[in-house]
């Protein structure tokens, strides 16, 4: 595993104890995230009640309608695939090299419209998307449609 892989894990781990508790809040994955590293991490984070400078490494959650999601303001997974694509070709082109992309349902729909951008954009950033089920999450390699 990778050190991406490595992160993205750690923080699955992190909404599966939410899980446990009902879901978790937009307002709680920062925290998730900190607890997760031990320490604040300067990331870019989707949803998110702030907005800030570009970072290194960008996290995108899918969790609307999911029972990992508690409260208002989550992403749907083509909402969430909209922002990957939006955050790493414009505002923080060039800045973000790492996006993990954390979905609770799969789009096959929304795929369709974007996977030939998203396996372009994992060309150029490491890009990670995990499927999660129950307790567990599959790694989906959007890669395979690179043109």
């Amino acid at each position: 595993m990778n050190k991406i892989s490595n992160m993205a894990g750690v923080f699955i781990s992190g909404l599966n104890e939410g899980l446990e508790t009902g879901g978790v809040k937009v307002g709680d994955l920062p925290k998730i995230i900190n607890n997760s590293f031990g320490e604040e991490q300067g990331v870019n984070l989707f949803p998110s009640n702030t907005k800030g400078a570009c970072h290194e490494l960008a996290y995108f959650f899918a969790l609307k309608n999911s029972p990992y999601a508690k409260g208002n303001g989550h992403l749907g997974c083509r909402q969430a695939m909209e922002k990957v694509i939006q955050h790493t070709q414009g505002a923080c082109r060039n800045i973000t090299k790492q996006a993990i992309f954390i979905t609770a349902h799969w789009d096959a729909n929304a795929y369709q419209d974007w996977k030939h951008i998203l396996a372009d954009i994992d060309k150029t950033i490491e890009l990670e998307v995990y499927l999660l089920a129950g307790n567990s999450a599959t790694r989906i390699d959007v890669s395979i449609y690179r043109s």
